[in-house]
């Protein structure tokens, strides 16, 4: 009896995970996650808790940042892009 729910449950899972658009989804998300780790180091570089570090890379501070905003403040742009990508690659 239980697996007869177990396989109901799949299949509905199953139809769910095959939704074109939510595999689009999926894969124009993950597309970006390269990008969020890069933006992500440079994001610790610039913040690290450390007196002596912030005064050590303030010269380099501003170029630092330029990549910082160019990965994260630029995620949903990159989001969209790589969610319209996907779908249009389903629909051919």
């Amino acid at each position: 009896m239980e697996k007869k729910g177990f396989s109901k449950f799949t299949a509905v899972l199953g139809n769910i995970a095959n939704n074109r658009y939510l595999t689009a989804i999926r894969n124009g998300m993950s597309i970006i996650i390269p990008l969020v780790i890069i933006g992500s180091c440079f994001t610790i570089l610039l913040n690290f808790p450390s007196e002596a570090w912030k005064e050590w890379i303030a010269p380099w501070s501003s170029k630092l940042a330029i990549a910082s905003t160019f990965t994260i403040d630029f995620m949903a742009i990159y989001v969209c892009i790589g969610i319209t990508c996907s779908l249009c690659d389903q629909y051919k």
